[in-house]
Formats: C-alpha cells, sequence, structure tokens
C-alpha cells in the first residue's frame, strides 16, 4: 500500500505510476469552504453528486459529511481499480459540482493497495 498527498510526488496517476489497473484507491480528507456562500453551494450541489458518484461503475463507497469544523465537509471515497478512480475524477471535473466547486480548498490523501479496507 502506498499514501501520498494529491500534487506531491507519489500521487498516483495509473498503471506508470506504480499501481497496477486492479489496485483499489482509497481518498480520504477535507473540502474547507472559505464562506457561508462555499457552504451553501456544497449544500445545494452536493446530493446530486453523491447520487451520480454511487452510481459510477467501480465505485465501492462514497461518503461526504460536515466536520464539527464549521463550514469543513469529511469525504472518504473507495473505488475497485485505479481505472474507476480515474474515470470518477473525469466525470466529477466535468460535472457541475466540479465547476462550480472548483475554487474550494479540498485536502485528501490517497491510499492504495489490493486489501480491502
Amino acid at each position: 500500500m502506498g499514501l501520498a498527498h494529491e500534487g506531491e510526488p507519489g500521487w498516483p496517476r495509473g498503471e506508470g505510476a506504480g499501481v497496477s489497473a486492479t489496485t483499489r484507491m482509497r481518498l480520504s480528507g477535507r473540502l474547507v469552504c472559505a464562506s457561508e456562500e462555499e457552504d451553501r453551494l456544497v449544500r445545494e450541489l452536493l446530493p446530486a453528486h453523491i447520487e451520480a458518484t454511487r452510481a459510477e461503475r467501480g465505485c465501492l463507497s462514497f461518503e461526504v459529511r460536515p466536520a464539527d469544523e464549521p463550514l469543513e465537509w469529511l469525504v472518504d471515497e473507495e473505488f475497485d481499480s485505479v481505472g474507476a478512480f480515474e474515470a470518477h475524477q473525469e466525470r466529477m471535473r466535468a460535472s457541475q459540482w466540479g465547476r462550480r466547486t472548483a475554487g474550494i480548498t479540498r485536502r485528501y490523501s490517497i491510499d492504495w493497495g489490493d486489501a480491502p479496507h
């Protein structure tokens, strides 16, 4: 298993990054809103984003819930393969959620490995 933070060396980017196509991917961390306006946007768009993600092929789990800290959200997601994770990332970036929340801070770590979590 490996652990990396988004944007750092070691963040997996497909099979060429030392992970196989069948490697399970688990992302966890926080979505950190800078304002009440961003938080309202998350609350507005989140239900459709959760529904679309959970319907994706290879999505094993997807949870986003308010953190104890105001304006923060806990994010936990797991996919059965690198390919499923990458397809999710592509769909997410092109979606209304991805476009409208792109400026909200994300503090994610990713764990990958063949063993279930």
